[in-house]
């Protein structure tokens, strides 16, 4: 995983990562969302703020892979 741009952490009992670098977010945010609506169950309903929970650890793996 990239440090610069994910912190793991816990929301509301899920895991998540915590955006920390947002240059690259602003820079990459609509494919990013694309593929949140594509790939996760509730598409970017899973993005609150700067940091992205997941229902499942194979979700965040599979989002790492691609983005981190």
């Amino acid at each position: 995983m990239n440090s610069n741009r994910f912190v793991p952490c816990n929301l509301h009992h899920k895991t998540g990562l915590m955006i920390q670098n947002y240059v690259w977010w602003m820079e990459n945010e609509r494919e990013i969302l694309n593929w949140m609506a594509e790939h996760l169950p509730m598409g970017i309903d899973h993005q609150y703020g700067m940091t992205i929970t997941f229902d499942t650890d194979q979700d965040r793996m599979m989002f790492l892979l691609k983005w981190g």
